[in-house]
This record gives structure tokens, C-alpha cells and sequence, in this order.
């Protein structure tokens, strides 16, 4: 098998990962927790973030495209990582991470594309 072959399959597994990952992280202990801002950011998926509102804006078409998830999942985990994203933007201490995380699985998704189209 081709190297060219082997990116896409590592591409979305490392996808996967990723996403899985964000979904399962731990929520911060409740003396520190911070609640996500009051305004539409959890109906809008804005994080305030620019790198994660752009992944966030194309998170379900692309994921329609790449296949990684049964068509009925794709929104469900869209807006549990919409959901993560926002609670972990809003909190200073892990800011930072959120953005992190979002340029690796911006990469990642870019990754298992391999140059295709998701209309986003």
C-alpha cells in the first residue's frame, strides 16, 4: 500500500481520536468550573476562538464527507464538542488548550479530506 493510501485511514483515526478524546475529557473540578457565557455562544457554537468557530463552522459537513461517524451521529457530536469547546473557552486556565486542540483537529480533518470538498 502506498504511502498516499496510508494518510487517509491514519488521518481519520487520529480524527476520531482526537474528537473522542475532547468528549471524554474530565469537566473541571466544581470549585473552579466556569459556566459558559450567557449570550447565544451555546446555540451558535461561537467560542470566541477564532481557530474553533472556523472548525466549528465546518465540523458536520465535513464529517458527512469523510465518513467517520453514522450520518444520525453527526449532530449529537457536534454539539457535545460545540458544547466542550465553549465551556473550555470561556474558562481562562484551559483557553489556551481549547485553541490547541482545535488547530490539531482543524489539521486533522484538513488530513482525512484529502483535498475533498465539504461545502463549508
Amino acid at each position: 500500500m502506498s504511502h498516499r493510501r496510508l494518510r487517509v485511514p491514519l488521518a481519520l483515526a487520529a480524527l476520531v481520536l482526537i474528537a473522542g478524546c475532547a468528549q471524554n475529557a474530565r469537566p473541571p473540578a466544581p470549585e473552579t468550573a466556569v459556566e459558559a457565557p450567557a449570550t447565544d455562544a451555546a446555540t451558535t457554537g461561537a467560542t470566541g476562538v477564532a481557530v474553533c468557530d472556523a472548525y466549528l463552522d465546518r465540523y458536520q459537513a465535513c464529517h458527512a464527507v469523510i465518513g467517520a461517524y453514522p450520518a444520525g451521529e453527526i449532530g449529537e457530536r457536534y454539539r457535545a464538542m460545540r458544547d466542550n469547546l465553549v465551556r473550555r473557552a470561556a474558562d481562562p486556565q484551559t483557553r489556551a488548550q481549547a485553541e490547541d486542540q482545535c488547530r490539531m483537529l482543524s489539521a486533522a480533518m484538513d488530513e482525512a479530506l484529502d483535498g475533498r470538498p465539504c461545502g463549508a
